[in-house]
């Protein structure tokens, strides 16, 4: 289900208000096309769930754009490929769903952090994703410099502690809990040093198939040999399954869909219901949410041909009708 819901390209749809863009993303199609606006199952901006946890739009977007700029780190001489791309998306979904679970799983054992086991990581025991920062031109860790960084009190470490307190620690402790309920016997102790360190000394006979005189069964024989080794010849059930297949592109109803559920939403804008940046806050599902669905200001070569030209043929204060890009 996971792969399939990631494999869905988005259908967008843009509503602009000045300089104002609210689009939101049609993603998640199963074989029964996108939910209908309206339906209680519909949640803006999730597109998956693990064991109930959601699994946000822009959590996706934030961790996608992460994966892409590590990649460009790695190939600074050339630019990405499409499956780079998709490695990219790939890689971000993965992470996604394995947080959750880890999360999940730190929750259900109840493992805490205190404010001094965050202390004693960050001065004795610091994670390779905090020192990669503090890496030399010939790629050593200097830790006289990271040390220096840790005493200097102007330096923000908020975002280093918060990781360490809500992601590296908990996942180790985790880590910990499991490893520490794995124990080997002394005979798998044996059996594995026999097996990386024994000889043996072997002889043996060969000789050609073809020489050997092997005298042929009798029916008599084969049936006596068959019955008395029935249970050698069981097999497990076996079904043949039959199944239909759907394409994973939005059809022109889902387009309908969507677009009847954002002239519902663009209703409420020009009815005085409810703002703009209001309605981008809650029903978008772009990383400008946040921000009211603002874009900042563009030129007419940064955005797609129906998005332009809709931007700047539109009075200021005016709020176009849905414009499809895709």
């Amino acid at each position: 289900m996971f792969k399939f819901l990631r494999s869905q390209a988005k259908v967008f749809y843009w509503v602009i208000a000045g300089s104002f863009v609210l689009f939101l993303a049609l993603g998640g199609l199963t074989s029964r096309g996108c939910q209908a606006p309206g339906s209680h199952n519909y949640q803006p901006g999730v597109i998956g769930k693990v064991n109930g946890a959601k699994i946000m739009a822009t959590d996706y977007d934030y961790t996608v754009r992460n994966q892409i700029a590590y990649l460009q780190r790695q190939n600074a001489d050339r630019e990405l490929t499409a499956d780079q791309y998709a490695i990219a998306r790939e890689r971000a979904w993965d992470t996604l769903v394995q947080n959750a679970l880890l999360d999940q799983a730190i929750r259900k054992n109840k493992i805490k952090v205190s404010d001094q086991e965050v202390l004693d990581v960050l001065e004795n025991n610091p994670p390779q994703e905090l020192l990669a920062n503090f890496r030399d031109e010939n790629g050593q860790v200097d830790m006289a410099q990271y040390y220096a960084a840790l005493q200097n009190p102007e330096n923000d470490w908020t975002g280093p502690e918060n990781f360490i307190r809500n992601t590296f620690l908990p996942q180790k402790k985790l880590f910990d809990l499991v490893s520490a309920d794995v124990t080997v016997s002394e005979d798998e102790v044996r059996q594995e040093y026999l097996r990386q360190t024994g000889r043996a000394v072997a002889e043996y006979l060969g000789a050609p198939f073809a020489n050997l005189e092997v005298p042929e069964a009798t029916d008599e024989e084969l049936s006596a040999w068959y019955d008395a080794h029935l249970e050698d010849y069981q097999a497990s059930e076996k079904a043949t399954c039959s199944f239909a297949r759907f394409p994973k592109a939005a059809s022109e109803a889902d387009f309908d869909d969507v677009r009847s559920y954002i002239l519902e939403i663009r209703a409420k804008i020009t009815s005085g219901e409810m703002t703009f940046a209001d309605a981008a806050t809650e029903y978008s599902e772009d990383s400008t949410a946040d921000s009211g669905g603002d874009l900042g200001t563009f030129d007419r070569k940064r955005m797609v041909a129906p998005f332009t030209e809709a931007a700047f043929s539109l009075p200021v204060d005016q709020i176009s009708e849905p414009v499809r890009t895709r």
